[in-house]
């Protein structure tokens, strides 16, 4: 089983973070690459990794009963809590709130416009 820096890593342009100010809110479209639950105080919480066409990467803390799918493409809109590193990859990354995704419709671009 690859570990998680290689499921997240993979062959895709360097990492960055996205490019919005924190407190913002972003729209743009990312694939999910990896979903780890773990045991938080009020019940189960997810750690969803994602990463956007242009090399963005970001992390949600999530809980409740649905997750997105891994390896699937979604129309995201957040809000950009901090940028820094990611510890277990060393690279950059932009931590996300109040996620919602949306799955992608095929015919719409990567990066949205706007956003």
């Amino acid at each position: 089983m690859p570990t998680l820096g290689e499921r997240i890593a993979g062959d895709e342009p360097a990492a960055k973070h996205l490019g919005v100010a924190v407190g913002k809110r972003v729209d743009f479209v990312g694939e999910v690459v990896a979903v780890y639950p773990y045991d938080g105080t009020y019940g189960r919480h997810f750690a969803i990794h994602v990463k956007a066409a242009d090399g963005s990467r970001c992390v949600h803390f999530a809980k409740g009963r649905t997750t997105p799918e891994v390896g699937k493409r979604y129309t995201i809109r957040a809000t950009v809590t901090s940028h820094g590193q990611n510890p277990l990859l060393s690279c950059a990354e932009s931590v996300i709130s109040r996620a919602v995704y949306t799955p992608l419709d095929p015919r719409q671009p990567d990066l949205l416009e706007g956003s």
